[in-house]
């Protein structure tokens, strides 16, 4: 422990040294930082200044600036920290007093140093004495003064003038001096390296598309922003581009200069993976800059959705890999669905137009791998489809593409007739056919007629027709109606609109047509019918002047001959012969054209088999002569020559016999066209005749006697002149009927023709008949027990063998005529089934003639042959028949098989065979009941007029009383049948067959027209108008009959109205008031009292139906119609002669007339390759099918049925189509 009463140094030495201390600890310190600002500032200007001279890479400079760091931590802890920290002590701070002030003796530092050893031996006077003596000699001493501030500010001012000399440059701008630095302490940043030269990369980071281009673009300026140009050589003499693929692998390349620039360019072609680069410039580098490789952004797949809009009725279609034009419909929805080979940031669809254009943003999927673009289709023009995947590459896809607006199209419109004005009659009822067409569908079509300028009149189709795509319709124009005045201008036209929605629906107008009204008018299809019958003479005319060219060229050829045989010269006029031959038989292909042509038309059809023998007899004879003639010797050729002319002289006669009955012909033609408008005329009465009907009915509630009185004679004035008018019409008529007989001629042999028919159905039936008299003559087995008792009649007769064969047959004809059609008649299926159909008759006509046996031996032949049909048809290999016929045959045969079966049943029993032949008698009564009835209609219509055959009419008056006769004998028959008394009901059978025959013999005389007058007028023509004529003469009566107050006109509650009252003001006569009340269509007087049972109400029904049978007429004479005189198809299975409508089984003739139709259905196919084309034609149909469903299609398919349609001997033997 130390003494505390030790002696201590003086006060103010304790103080100075104090002070002394701390300014040592101070200038210590500022020299320590001084010298640590040097060490600092020196190793960064050795780190930076090998940099600038040695370009560091990455990892030297990291290494670098480790060691300068930890240079510089060394340093600060030496310098700085060890100072702060060192102590210094007070013997120490003497000392240094002490070498300032050398006065002192050493007196202070033995002092002090006296004082702090505590285990001194020094006595303490002594001690006390040292101090005294210090103290005095150390109060003249300047302690301040001991350590000088020189040093310390000499060695801040170096460390100050290092790091003015280190961080100063960083003031200046682009010295280039911070980018060392930050170079320098970021070695890990991607920094250039200036040194005499500014490098700059544009763009030098940056995503490219695989296999495309890089061009890699830099500008090399002064570091201090001025332009190189203006220092001398600033320009480096090299500069590189240097770069490490991602593969590792490294190279380089010198950059070109741009001309005049600091700009310097480099190119890698196709670039297939990633790099970084950086450039140098004599030293100076660029930063490092990485090039990343990617693939381009493509679509993958590209499919639209295309819906039509819905009025075109077209189903929505799907295009995949969409790729050149696309065309759609202006309206449709497109949905664009675009697939892409990676992720994609943005998708735009753009359209391309002549102005401008137009771009849709894709709505992308959440992967941004799909994208869907939905518009709608109003323009075209080129599509381009633009992409930005995440790496924002762009790409505009250059795959052509073209989107086509098919706008829709108006309706086309087309009329008959020309648009010239036209003179009509004030009675006329001009018919315009207006055809109309339109590629997706019409909704309107309607003609506009404007009669003066205050009275319009419309007609319009029910919507409800328009349901295709093309209409035709016949606007009748019904002058009469309008009752216009000579001299007066009706103006119509047609209008059609089609059924698009947006923005309005298509229209068309037709050209107005005025028409002229002219008393003396003539017909108004005349003209047209003038046209055409002009233009089929000018054709045949035409023929005759060409056959008339080749009998002049074949007699000069044939006077060349004679002269050469005379002279014994060659002969030079074989290729003369050639060459006729060759247009003969051209010749002969056009006139068979003629003639199908006449065939077409109901009035022309006699003229057919003419102009037929001139093609295909005369001209082909006169053709084949020439043939052996080219190279037949002189004297020969002569004679084949002289025997060509006589065929070509009998062309020419042919010819013109076929042109002066063609001129009647056209004459009667033109005559008739008149029953056209006399319908009209016709149809119009009855609408009059309704309106005086409703005039007739009850008035008003409360109405007085002058009005009744008013009314009633507004009733007599209007009757009166439908009188007038119905005898005009009348008399027009007659005058027809009168100036062409050949109407009525045809009306009579019509009912001649019915008087046939009917006596070869009675002799049909007296077959049958006269077989089953036959087999009950010989039946001796009565069934027991009912020889007194009538036996009771099938409930179901067509449940009995014998219906249940006849519908086998006739199911059986109707199988054969299918496979037929099907496979062909040469088929053996088709063979098999007619043979079967055959036998299956003759079963049935056996079992309705009573003939048990026979038609027992039958149904195991018609067994036999339905198997082997069936076994025929699945067979067959060559065209596959339809399953269903496979099915039906099979059944067909099982049935057969079945009926063969139960026939034998029931023949072995006398009830058995006695039930058959009740039904037999049943049916042969049935159809026998049928011709009675026909028998006397034939018979009254001979004898009325207008057909009035009187002779005729009696002798079928006779057939009928025979038929009735044979009636009655046939119900005694059936009673004989009925109690078993055989013998009686064969007498009474045997007397109903003589009967039928002596009917038949009667009605086929009576029948006999041989020496009848031709008529070129169709025999339903004829019957047409007659029928008419008699309507006429009824309604006459009916009108005649008619009375104001007709009792038997039922009467009206009280207070109902009629509109009958002044009902003929301001209306033409009938007709209803334009724009004002009734339903379209409604006939005047409609529901009205007074005209539904009244004479009047029957005589307006008995002239529509004259109206219906003149305009039926009519229509039948238009060219196209089907024979009307060719005899009909035997009937069917729904016909009334063969199977009735209360289930009776069939008539007596029913089976043969299936036959008849079936022979007469085989013989019309066998003449075809049914089905069967030339192959080119094939070819042509499915392709036109797979190109456009709305194309040439339709007409190929015509030419298809056109093709089959022909008989195959016509064919071959035809020359030309």
């Amino acid at each position: 422990m130390p003494n505390s009463s030790l002696p201590s140094l003086p006060l103010h030495l304790q103080t100075a040294l104090g002070q002394l201390g701390r300014r040592w600890r101070w200038l210590t310190v500022l020299h320590g930082i001084g010298l640590f600002i040097l060490s600092t500032t020196a190793l960064l200007a050795t780190g930076l200044l090998l940099d600038l001279v040695l370009p560091l890479p990455t990892s030297v400079r990291f290494v670098a600036l480790g060691l300068v760091v930890a240079g510089i931590s060394w340093a600060g802890y030496r310098l700085v920290i060890s100072r702060v920290m060192a102590e210094i002590s007070r013997a120490e701070l003497a000392a240094l007093v002490e070498r300032n002030h050398p006065e002192l003796e050493e007196r202070l530092t033995s002092s002090v140093e006296l004082i702090e050893e505590t285990g001194s031996d020094v006595a303490g006077p002594l001690r006390e004495l040292l101090l005294e003596e210090t103290d005095v000699a150390s109060r003249s001493v300047d302690f301040n003064s001991v350590l000088g501030l020189r040093a310390a500010t000499i060695m801040l001012a170096w460390a100050g003038l290092s790091a003015v000399l280190m961080f100063g440059p960083l003031a200046v701008p682009d010295s280039g001096h911070a980018l060392l630095m930050t170079r320098f302490f970021l070695p890990w940043s991607n920094l250039q390296r200036t040194l005499l030269y500014r490098v700059s990369v544009e763009n030098g980071d940056r995503v490219v598309a695989r296999g495309s281009d890089v061009q890699i673009t830099v500008r090399v300026e002064w570091p201090r922003g001025s332009s190189s140009g203006t220092h001398t050589g600033s320009a480096p003499r090299n500069v590189w581009c240097r770069w490490t693929t991602s593969s590792s692998n490294t190279d380089r390349r010198l950059m070109e200069r741009v001309p005049d620039t600091t700009t310097y360019t480099t190119t890698w072609p196709e670039v297939l993976e990633g790099f970084e680069f950086h450039v140098d410039a004599d030293g100076s580098l660029s930063r490092h800059h990485t090039v990343r490789v990617v693939e381009p952004p493509a679509i993958t797949g590209l499919r639209l959705d295309i819906v039509p809009p819905d009025y075109t009725g077209l189903p929505p279609r799907t295009t995949d890999a969409v790729v050149g034009d696309v065309t759609v419909l202006a309206g449709s929805r497109l949905t664009w669905r675009m697939q892409f080979n990676k992720p994609i940031q943005d998708a735009r669809l753009k359209l391309a137009g002549q102005k401008n254009s137009t771009a849709w943003e894709a709505k992308l999927a959440e992967d941004g791998r799909q994208a869907t673009v939905d518009v709608i289709a109003e323009t075209g023009g080129p599509l381009q489809v633009e992409l930005i995947d995440r790496d924002g590459l762009e790409r505009d896809d250059q795959t052509y593409r073209r989107l086509i607006i098919r706008d829709d199209q108006p309706p086309t419109l087309t009329l008959s007739g020309h648009d010239r004005p036209t003179a009509v009659r004030p009675t006329d009822a001009i018919v315009v056919r207006a055809e109309a067409t339109d590629d997706f569908g019409l909704r309107t079509l309607e003609l506009e007629l404007q009669v003066d300028p205050t009275t319009q009149d419309r007609q319009r189709i029910d919507p409800d027709r328009l349901t295709g795509r093309q209409a035709v319709e016949h606007f009748t124009i019904d002058l009469s109606q309008f009752k216009p005045s000579t001299g007066s201008r009706l103006t119509y036209r047609v209008r059609v609109t089609d059924n698009r929605q947006q923005p309005a629906p298509n229209e068309t107008w037709s050209a107005p047509r005025v028409l002229l009204i002219d008393p003396e008018a003539q017909p108004p299809d005349l003209a047209d019918v003038i046209d055409r019958q002009k233009d089929t003479r000018d054709r045949i005319e035409k023929a005759r002047s060409e056959s008339l060219a080749a009998r002049t060229a074949l007699s000069g050829t044939r006077q060349e001959a004679l002269v050469a045989l005379k002279n014994q010269s060659p002969f030079s006029g074989n290729n003369s012969l050639r060459k006729t031959g060759a247009d003969l038989r051209e010749l002969a292909g056009r006139v068979d054209g003629i003639a199908r042509q006449l065939a077409a038309h109901p009035l022309w059809r006699p003229l057919a088999p003419s102009a037929d023998r001139i093609a295909r007899t005369l001209l082909p004879a006169a053709a084949e002569r020439l043939e052996p003639a080219l190279e037949a010797a002189l004297a020969d050729k002569a004679t084949r020559l002289g025997q060509a002319d006589e065929d070509l002289a009998q062309v020419l006669s042919a010819f013109d016999q076929l042109l002066v009955e063609f001129d009647l012909l056209a004459a009667l033609e033109r005559d008739l066209l008149e029953l056209d408008r006399l319908a009209r005329r016709t149809g119009r009465l009855a609408d009059d005749v309704d309106a005086l009907a409703a005039l007739a009915g009850d008035g008003n509630a409360g109405e007085t006697k002058i009005e009744e009185q008013q009314r009633q004679h507004d009733f007599d004035r209007r009757k009166q002149d439908l009188t007038k008018q119905h005898d005009d019409l009348r008399g027009e008529l007659d005058g027809l009927l009168d100036r062409r007989p050949e109407v009525l001629e045809a009306a009579r042999q019509a009912q001649l023709s019915r008087l046939k028919a009917l006596g070869l159905r009675a002799r049909e039936l007296a077959a049958p008949q006269s077989d089953l008299g036959r087999e009950l003559e010989e039946e001796t087995e009565i069934p027991p027990g009912l020889p007194d008792e009538p036996t009771a009649a099938p409930g179901n007769p067509a449940s009995t063998p014998l219906g249940r064969q006849q519908d086998l047959a006739r199911q059986a004809a109707s199988q054969a005529l299918e496979i037929a059609s099907q496979l062909g008649t040469d088929a053996d299926a088709a063979r098999d089934a007619a043979r079967f159909a055959r036998q299956a008759a003759q079963t049935a006509r056996q079992l309705l003639g009573g003939r048990i046996e026979d038609s027992g031996n039958a149904a195991k032949a018609a067994a036999r042959l339905a198997a082997a049909a069936a076994k025929s048809l699945e067979d067959a290999t060559q065209a596959q028949p339809d399953p269903v016929l496979l099915r039906r045959g099979r059944d067909l045969a099982n049935r057969q098989q079945t009926e063969t079966r139960m026939l034998a049943a029931a023949a072995g029993s006398a009830s058995g065979r006695r039930a058959v032949r009740v039904v037999g008698q049943q049916a042969i009564t049935t159809a026998t009941d049928l011709l009675v009835d026909g028998l006397d209609r034939v018979a009254a219509r001979l004898a009325s007029p207008p057909v009035e055959l009187p002779d005729h009419g009696q002798q079928a008056r006779d057939a009928h009383a025979a038929a009735l006769t044979g009636r009655q004998s046939m119900d005694k028959a059936h009673q004989g049948l009925a109690k078993s008394q055989f013998k009686p009901a064969a007498a009474a059978a045997a007397q109903a067959a003589e009967r039928l025959e002596h009917t038949a013999r009667i009605a086929l005389d009576a029948a006999d027209v041989s020496e009848r007058p031709d008529t070129p007028v169709p025999e339903r023509v004829g019957e047409q108008v007659t029928s008419a004529v008699e309507q006429l003469e009824q309604s006459r009566k009916g009108l005649a009959a008619s009375r104001f107050d007709d009792p038997r006109r039922p009467g009206r509650k009280p207070g109902s109205k009629t509109g009958g009252k002044k009902g003929g003001k301001g209306k033409s006569s009938g007709g209803q008031a334009k724009g004002k009340g009734g339903k379209p269509g409604q006939k005047p007087g409609a529901g009205q009292p007074g005209k539904q049972d009244g004479p009047l109400s029957k005589t307006a029904k008995q002239l529509r139906q004259a109206a219906r049978s003149l305009s039926q007429a009519s229509k039948t004479l238009q060219p196209g119609q089907a024979d009307p005189n060719k005899t009909a198809a035997p009937p069917g299975p729904n016909d009334p002669d063969s199977k009735d409508t209360s289930g009776k089984a069939g008539t007596g003739s029913s089976m043969a007339m299936e036959l008849k139709r079936l022979e007469a259905e085989l013989s019309r196919l066998s003449g075809r390759a049914w089905g069967r084309l030339p192959g080119t034609l094939k070819t042509e149909i499915l392709q036109a099918a797979r190109r456009d469903p709305n194309g040439d299609y339709a007409r190929l398919i015509r030419f298809y049925f056109e093709e089959i349609s022909r008989p195959g001997r016509e064919r071959r033997e035809g020359g030309s189509p």
